[in-house]
């Protein structure tokens, strides 16, 4: 049995750490070891939450004192609180700490809890419910891929829209390029054809003229030399 002086400190300590915290779980921690106990303790500081075992009485003096309506007397079974700033925080690790044990164990011990922020006691189900849910890290994460989501798929679709509109783009050149010939409709392969076959024809009429002017000097040398009679 603690002493009156324990009480004292342990009351103390309570009240400490129901003005920081702005929501409490309460459990049943009955036939937990004190290794397991320092265990929760350890990961309920990292999350910035606190573990007491509070006897019953006291507790409901705190909260009394605090303006809370909750009864301790409920609670039919030796338990101990946790103190946290925020719900999530002391739900989820408590649900996460039993379900270690056993899935069904959480629904047992998890006995409800309190809202001091709003004044208003949660039952165990709404507890339980809370602690079952992601922490808030993951939920960000997953609120950030539901949001990048229609975004990726946005871009993507602009992507696509964009590389089509180049096409369209190159299409529209080459058939103004064309236009600009004149209207024949001739590429540039067949226009340079068309200047080689034409290059071909002045180089054969140059060749037949010069045959031509050959064959009138030899006509014209052939009569001088002829002996007049």
């Amino acid at each position: 049995m603690k002493s009156r002086a324990q009480k004292t400190t342990e009351l103390e300590k309570g009240k400490k750490l129901l003005k920081d915290s702005k929501f409490l779980v309460f459990a049943d921690f009955t036939k937990i070891t004190s290794e397991d106990l320092r265990r929760l303790r350890t990961e309920l500081k990292k999350l910035g939450a606190n573990f007491l075992v509070i006897k019953k009485r006291l507790l409901g003096i705190l909260l009394k004192e605090k303006g809370a309506k909750v009864d301790t007397k409920e609670f039919k079974v030796s338990m101990g609180t946790v103190f946290s700033s925020e719900v999530d925080k002391a739900a989820g690790p408590v649900y996460r700490f039993f379900k270690e044990f056993n899935p069904a164990m959480a629904a047992q011990k998890i006995l409800g809890g309190y809202d001091l922020e709003n004044n208003r006691q949660m039952d165990a189900t709404e507890v339980l419910a809370i602690g079952t849910l992601p922490s808030r890290e993951v939920l960000l994460t997953q609120l950030v891929r539901v949001v990048a989501a229609p975004l990726r798929s946005l871009m993507y679709v602009l992507s696509e829209r964009s590389k089509q509109t180049v096409k369209v783009a190159d299409i529209q050149l080459t058939q103004d390029e064309i236009s600009s010939d004149g209207g024949t409709g001739k590429t540039e392969v067949e226009n340079d054809n068309q200047e080689m076959k034409q290059g071909s024809e002045t180089s054969i009429n140059s060749e037949n003229q010069n045959r031509g002017a050959d064959q009138s000097v030899a006509s014209s040398e052939t009569v001088e030399s002829k002996p007049k009679k």
